[in-house]
């Protein structure tokens, strides 16, 4: 798991997130966050969790909410979308700017992913161009997507 932590001046702190979510080790750089301003989280990296990543995660999520942290997600990979649809609190009362949908191609098994900005109206296309000419499908339910999205 890598955690990256990069100061952004005016437009607030980005901390990057990669790799499986195993336990509060890998979340320091996130837990340790203080409640002045917003924090951008590109969660576009996270792969997986891990059970007591799971546990971790959300106690660095109340952690931060209840010190005031202002979290906005951008990029959340699939693993942070089903999360978030099978765990209530998965992202605190953070906001959601975008997601990652990921597309696979039945012709040439070519894997692909469309960034998605959230919005009232975002929808997840079910099907995408490939490079093939075949289109590229969704590879993943729509509705947790969407959902997400939506939450904004």
């Amino acid at each position: 798991m890598a955690t990256e932590l990069v100061k952004q001046g005016a437009t607030g702190r980005r901390v990057a997130l990669a790799g499986v979510i195993t336990g509060a080790s890998e979340l320091g750089a996130l837990a340790g966050l203080a409640g002045d301003g917003e924090v951008i989280v590109d969660a576009a990296g996270i792969r997986a969790f891990t059970s007591s990543g799971i546990q971790a995660w959300l106690e660095v999520m109340r952690a931060l909410s209840a010190r005031g942290v202002r979290l906005v997600f951008e990029r959340c990979a699939p693993a942070v979308v089903r999360q978030t649809m099978s765990i209530h609190g998965f992202l605190a009362d953070a906001r959601v700017r975008s997601v990652v949908a990921p597309y696979l191609c039945p012709a040439c098994d070519v894997e692909t992913s469309r960034e998605i900005a959230a919005g009232a109206a975002a929808e997840v296309a079910e099907v995408v161009p490939c490079a093939c000419g075949v289109p590229a499908e969704l590879d993943d339910l729509r509705a947790p997507y969407e959902a997400l999205l939506r939450r904004g």
